[in-house]
């Protein structure tokens, strides 16, 4: 049989009107699947009924709310190869970047495509220009597959819009993206995604994302398991996961060997087995949270313990270690156990920093002649320079992250801040200027006292290595050398100024150790403007554009003239990060 034949004969067999599922369990392959290579419908039960979903044309807009390792890609795996074999129509797939989709196209939807039986006959007749990295143009659709960015968006008429990963997508793009729909009768958009920030800030406005905005308007399902004890009907969430505890350090072993869900009707404890966990997962269903939804959208979150393949023990351990970081001001591994493991929307506190000051029961003068703080681990000296003169803090920290501020006032010689160092007794190796607005002249101060330059930066992490070769990140770079302008070999590190700040602003609200100040701090101060507690709220989070990519990113900026409490504070902050006294600063590189 001639492929134009075979072509002809494929048009007129008859549409399979099988469940998505049941038809993609005989022709889809997965390639480089964790659970399964040959579809199987029950290896991932919480996509059974988005898939059943996919298959009714009432269906306008899907959205997947889900944690990392869900196999929410599955969904393009599976609805794509439907979609052009048994209800055609064009399909937009955006995944993160232009490379991000050429790779996904090359080395998965392509082996999947040609391993789809329906296909064959289609995909033989198209010629080899056809089929590209970025699109293949079949006689009767197209499939445009590119990163989310509105060069990919534009002078594009689909049927199917695809989104993954969608917390990722410059705001803007989402709504950008289902405008290429063009409101035809049957057209369906489905984004997929783990939890994302639930608000923005853009301009001087607090929105919902656009991610937060299209959950919101589904009827938003909520997985529920299905007690085999008393047979309630119980959401899964995260406050019926138990786990043993004594109060004080974390007991690792203990938290991990003792965690199991319980049922919160009949109080049954399931114990963190394989077989039990894929028993009350396979059993699970979905619940209806919105009846009053937008019609035609509907919504699906799982978190993950409600998943057979995630140990109890290692999500209790991923709360408990959020919960300790926390504590020291870090709060930046709780926001990736929300958002990547429960699949929960973040929402941020309100961008102006709650600061608490006062109270704290000490003045200046208990500690002027370098007197100790009780409990006392290291004491850490930050100068940040300017042009003709100097601001300077010492600050006292505790093996439990708490600490207490010592001094903080300008100077207006290097020989000034150097008595200031001496004479609360900071050594030189604890002693770091800040080098990002003149740096040789701070590499001239450094080489001549000892002393560490620090850059702050942008990024949000830094790579080392730890013994056996394992990569993670930190807050702060590994310490590295130069030259000074006289010859001498000066140490700098660089450190990440949002996340550094996250941790500042969570202490200073006093989410977390003790942050104290003096209380006649201000009384150091020339003029009102430069008061430690004027200066210390210098600083917010904005929604800032970057220049080149357009993407949107929450930056400090300034909102006083004076913000070097605040650079200063930051750089005690790493000090102690580096001491391992604050904070959990490493998290293991994905």
């Amino acid at each position: 049989m001639t492929s134009t034949l075979q072509a002809w004969c494929s048009a007129w067999t008859p549409q399979d009107t099988r469940s998505v599922s049941d038809w993609a369990s005989d022709h889809v392959t997965i390639p480089g699947s964790a659970r399964a290579r040959k579809f199987d419908p029950m290896a991932s039960p919480w996509l059974l009924e988005p898939l059943q979903y996919f298959g009714d044309n009432r269906v306008r807009e899907q959205v997947l709310i889900m944690p990392t390792g869900a196999g929410k890609t599955t969904i393009f795996d599976v609805c794509i190869p439907h979609a052009i074999a048994e209800n055609p129509g064009s399909i937009l797939l955006a995944m993160q970047t232009d490379p991000d989709a050429r790779e996904h196209m090359e080395d998965r939807l392509m082996p999947i495509l040609k391993a789809c039986l329906p296909l064959d006959p289609m995909l033989s007749t198209i010629n080899r220009h056809a089929a590209r990295k970025d699109a293949i143009i079949f006689p009767h659709m197209s499939l445009y597959c590119g990163g989310a960015n509105k060069n990919n968006f534009q002078r594009k008429s689909v049927r199917y819009v695809f989104l993954d990963e969608a917390w990722l997508i410059k705001h803007g793009l989402i709504e950008e993206a289902r405008a290429r729909t063009h409101n035809r009768w049957n057209s369906r958009v489905v984004i997929v995604s783990q939890g994302g920030s639930e608000h923005i800030i853009l301009g001087n406005e607090r929105r919902s994302t656009e991610l937060h905005e299209a959950w919101m308007r589904t009827d938003r399902r909520e997985l529920a398991m299905v007690c085999p004890d008393c047979q309630a009907l119980s959401q899964w969430s995260w406050k019926h996961l138990l786990y043993d505890n004594a109060d004080g350090e974390i007991d690792e072993r203990a938290v991990s060997e003792s965690a199991r869900y319980r049922c919160p009707e009949c109080m049954t404890e399931f114990a963190d087995r394989p077989d039990i966990r894929r028993q009350l997962s396979s059993t699970s269903t979905y619940i209806v949270t919105n009846p009053n939804a937008l019609k035609g959208h509907h919504g699906w979150h799982a978190p993950a313990m409600a998943m057979s393949h995630e140990r109890w023990g290692d999500l209790a351990l991923g709360w408990v270690r959020a919960q300790a970081a926390m504590r020291t001001g870090d709060i930046e591994p709780l926001r990736i156990f929300v958002t990547k493991r429960l699949a929960e929307f973040w929402k941020e506190a309100d961008d102006a920093p709650d600061i608490v000051l006062g109270g704290s029961g000490y003045t200046i003068g208990d500690y002027m002649g370098g007197e100790l703080i009780d409990n006392e681990a290291h004491r850490f000296c930050a100068i940040d320079r300017q042009r003709d003169h100097f601001w300077v803090a010492v600050r006292a920290y505790r093996h439990d992250g708490s600490s207490k501020l010592l001094y903080f006032n300008k100077s207006l010689t290097i020989e000034a801040v150097r008595d200031v160092q001496t004479r609360y007794k900071v050594i030189d190796d604890f002693t770091v200027e800040d080098a990002g607005h003149m740096p040789t002249e701070v590499y001239a101060d450094c080489a001549r006292f000892g002393w560490i330059a620090f850059f702050g930066d942008s990024v949000d992490g830094y790579e080392h290595l730890r013994r056996g070769g394992q990569p993670v990140k930190k807050f702060f770079s590994p310490i590295k050398k130069a030259m000074s302008p006289n010859g001498k070999i000066v140490r700098y590190l660089r450190w990440s100024n949002e996340k550094v700040k996250d941790i500042l602003f969570n202490l200073l609200a006093r989410r977390g150790a003790a942050f104290d100040a003096p209380d006649d701090i201000d009384d150091l101060a020339q003029k009102e403007a430069e008061r430690y507690s004027q200066q210390i709220r210098s600083e917010v989070k904005r929604d800032v554009v970057n220049a080149t990519t357009k993407a949107i990113a929450q930056r400090y900026v300034k909102t006083r003239r004076h913000n070097h409490a605040v650079d200063c504070e930051a750089m005690t902050l790493v000090l102690a990060l580096i001491k391992g006294l604050v904070g959990q600063s490493i998290e293991t590189a994905e």
